[in-house]
């Protein structure tokens, strides 16, 4: 099974896509490439799932001493000015953070203080009006964490969970998440990927994406979204900042 670089998969295709390759063959392993280091061709296992009967799954994650082991396997092949100011350990924890960045993106792990603080907080409303920072929306904390929770919990009991949410975005988040979105890799700093889509730039356009989905997916009932405030007219997110946009929901 292949995905194309760069593709943008709904949740359910792709969950179908990789349910379907892993009846036919028993398991599979989720790989991705260290861009950020330069570097295509080697791959670090993120994720191996397993099929057992009953149509259960069973989700094995890399063990740190895996991630050293690559981590060691990755510098080797840095170029020499890169490695010279890169530790092995540096490539070892920043490869651990976006292994579990991505995981909780997913919606594969759950942030531990999502039952214990954020939903026994929620509940306690019938109408919530959320405004979220641009972290909330470069982690996709809505639509892979915080949405699901609500619609698994709203039954619950009586008071399970808010009837009514409306997500009110800044302007000036919208306005970081474009500019991320827009980053690529230039010929001076990675020409085999010129072009392509930068870590941030990945994030940012995902983003975009998760505010896509709150906005034109039906399946999210009683939920809102619109963007407010304005831009500051002295704001400028990066050096050299280019015209902005001011984005409407």
């Amino acid at each position: 099974m292949e995905l194309i670089e760069g593709e943008l998969i709904e949740h359910h295709l792709l969950e179908q896509k990789l349910f379907n390759h892993i009846d036919w063959f028993k398991d599979i392993t989720i790989q991705a490439p260290l861009l950020e280091y330069h570097i295509a061709e080697v791959k670090v296992p993120i994720l191996r799932i397993e099929r057992k009967e009953n149509h259960q799954y069973i989700y094995h994650l890399i063990k740190p001493s895996e991630i050293e082991i690559f981590a060691h396997t990755i510098h080797n092949k840095l170029d020499e000015k890169i490695r010279k100011r890169i530790d092995p350990i540096e490539i070892k924890i920043n490869t651990q953070t976006w292994i579990r960045d991505s995981l909780l993106r997913s919606g594969v792990c759950r942030h531990n203080n999502l039952d214990e603080e954020v939903m026994r907080f929620i509940k306690n409303y019938d109408d919530i009006i959320i405004s979220p920072d641009t972290n909330i929306m470069l982690d996709c904390v809505l639509t892979s964490t915080l949405l699901p929770r609500i619609k698994e919990k709203i039954d619950d009991d009586l008071k399970g969970c808010p009837n009514w949410i409306l997500i009110a975005v800044p302007k000036l988040v919208m306005n970081e998440l474009e500019r991320k979105a827009v980053r690529k890799y230039r010929r001076d700093e990675f020409s085999a990927n010129v072009g392509w889509p930068t870590l941030e730039g990945r994030l940012g356009q995902r983003a975009l994406q998760e505010i896509l989905e709150l906005d034109t997916n039906i399946n999210y009932k009683g939920v809102s979204i619109m963007t407010i405030g304005e831009i500051p007219q002295t704001f400028n997110s990066f050096k050299d900042d280019q015209p902005r946009w001011d984005a409407e929901i």
